[in-house]
């Protein structure tokens, strides 16, 4: 009987496997590309615990960028505002739309929500509650 074979964090980091229920981009035209998709029982246990903390720290960084963004835009557009007050009422209301409101799962992969041009995928938006749910109303640290 072989051994089945585990994959470790390099292979996930290089590309070389991807996680069954991560979306795939495939950057080049080539149609030689194998896809090896992959659970959690088929890495080793010591780099589950290395790709998660990668994955989490590249979510956060994500997320805080994007953050970034829209509060220097918002700054921009509040300190040239003439109605400030209804601008920030607005800007209040698009952003609860984002964390606050119920998602409801469809037939459709996506749950599509835009601000300022972003369509957010579900899975992404519902990352993005939790996070804000757990950090930033909630104070929790990971």
């Amino acid at each position: 009987m072989a051994a089945i074979k585990k994959y470790s964090y390099m292979d996930w980091w290089n590309g070389e496997i991807y996680l069954i229920y991560s979306p795939i981009v495939i950057l080049s035209d080539s149609k030689d590309v194998t896809l090896i998709r992959v659970a959690w029982n088929d890495i080793l246990e010591r780099d589950i615990i290395k790709i998660k903390k990668k994955q989490e720290d590249i979510f956060n960084n994500a997320v805080n960028v994007q953050l970034k963004i829209w509060k220097s835009s918002f700054s921009k557009r509040y300190a040239n505002s003439v109605l400030r007050e209804i601008l920030f009422a607005d800007e209040l209301n698009k952003f609860e739309a984002i964390i606050l409101a119920p998602m409801f799962l469809q037939d459709a992969v996506y749950e599509d929500l835009d601000y300022y041009g972003v369509i957010f995928k579900y899975n992404s938006l519902v990352a993005i509650k939790n996070y804000i749910s757990k950090t930033k109303i909630n104070g929790a640290r990971p």
